[in-house]
């Protein structure tokens, strides 16, 4: 928005963890990196922070993120390849993706988060899932024994 109507400003610092850092290919002046840091990292920033180390300039032409969580791009199918004959085999239940462990509350208390209701609780502050029969179907928020429907997810 600053940049829009010409004002200058900086950017605050933000520290990121870099795991691995790569060079893959050097040629034509076309640095190739494979780069394994944590979220939150911008790579096109990195991308400029090195090039003022080594006093230049860079322009990211290409950027391929190959994994993020448990999620590898090995995992992935092109979209022409979907058709409503095979796309029942690549999708995936919403318990298998999301990291957090299950809660079981009886239907009564079920019902009360469902509604948007609090809940009194013994669970330990954090993020929970709460599960129907078949699938997730909630994240739960649990802060100082009050427990809160975050998001429904049906």
């Amino acid at each position: 928005m600053l940049a829009r109507k010409n004002e200058d400003f900086v950017l605050p610092a933000k520290v990121v963890k870099i795991y691995e850092l790569k060079i893959i290919d050097f040629n034509d002046n076309i640095l190739t990196l494979e780069i394994t840091c944590g979220s939150g990292t911008y790579i096109r920033a990195l991308g400029r922070d090195i090039a003022y180390k080594l006093n230049t300039y860079a322009t990211m032409i290409s950027l391929v993120r190959t994994k993020v969580g448990k999620f590898d791009l090995n995992q992935s199918i092109d979209i022409k390849s979907l058709t409503k004959d095979n796309i029942e085999n690549y999708i995936l239940l919403i318990d298998s993706v999301l990291d957090y462990n299950k809660i079981e509350l009886s239907d009564i208390n079920t019902k009360k988060i469902l509604n948007g209701q609090i809940i009194k609780t013994d669970l330990k502050d954090g993020t929970y899932k709460l599960n129907n029969e078949l699938d997730t179907i909630a994240l739960i928020q649990v802060h100082n024994s009050n427990a809160k429907m975050s998001l429904f997810l049906g």
